[in-house]
């Protein structure tokens, strides 16, 4: 693989960011050992569709990942657009603007099979086997039996986002999250008793979004005039 030489600083970090992200945090070993609140989540996961639990990883150590990971999955991800419309009653319709790096979303034998070898290269394919293996213990009191399948990556730039939409085109998918926002605010909205609640990104959080639930990202908004904001979501499938 031909390796652009302004990359490889980050990617000479990626072995050590990759470590301490595995190390998850102490609260979250305490759920490990005690998985009471692993239960709880559980419960409100079964009513709701999604969970967010706070401090799975170290907030500093998700955000130097994301930090590296940036500038090697940019060039990599492909754009997803999709344009509004009107629809027959003059009501607008769903859209969205995005980046993604994501092996499922592009034909087999082909373009899926080359950014699958880039990402096994970079140690990427080994960390979402590891990190799913490190999670287990919390996982199966929240979502079941549900299987790991791959890992992938959404990227947002200033003023990029999703529109209110379910997913029912994808099935009994999981999607167990790590968002990151770098010099921006970001977060998911999620239908909830009638409303779109906001759940922020930070605090280490992992993030379980359920099948058919109806959600949006916001705009990513920008909180220096210097330095645009960039959005991360580190996301592990699950079926």
């Amino acid at each position: 693989m031909n390796i652009d030489s302004t990359l490889r600083p980050h990617l000479d970090a990626l072995d050590d960011r990759y470590c301490e992200v595995l190390a998850l945090t102490p609260h979250a070993e305490a759920i490990i050992r005690s998985p009471g609140p692993a239960h709880e989540a559980g419960d409100r996961f079964l009513r709701a569709g999604f969970v967010r639990i706070p401090g799975v990883v170290s907030p500093a150590a998700l955000e130097a990942l994301a930090g590296e990971l940036w500038p090697i999955l940019s060039p990599l991800a492909f754009a997803v657009r999709v344009p509004h419309t009107t629809g027959p009653a003059g009501t607008l319709l769903g859209g969205g603007r995005l980046r993604r790096v994501d092996t499922g979303s592009l034909e087999r034998d082909g373009q899926g099979d080359a950014l699958a070898s880039v990402l096994r290269a970079v140690g990427l394919v080994e960390f979402g086997r590891l990190l799913a293996d490190r999670l287990a213990p919390i996982l199966r009191h929240v979502i079941g039996p549900a299987v790991y399948e791959r890992m992938f990556f959404n990227l947002y730039d200033e003023g990029d986002y999703i529109s209110p939409h379910d997913d029912a085109h994808m099935g009994d998918r999981i999607d167990v999250t790590f968002p990151v926002t770098l010099d921006g605010v970001g977060g998911l909205r999620v239908l909830s008793g009638g409303y779109l609640e906001t759940h922020y990104d930070g605090e280490g959080a992992m993030s379980v979004l359920g099948p058919r639930v109806w959600h949006e990202v916001p705009p990513l908004l920008r909180v220096s005039p210097e330095r645009p904001p960039r959005r991360l979501t580190i996301t592990m499938r699950y079926v």
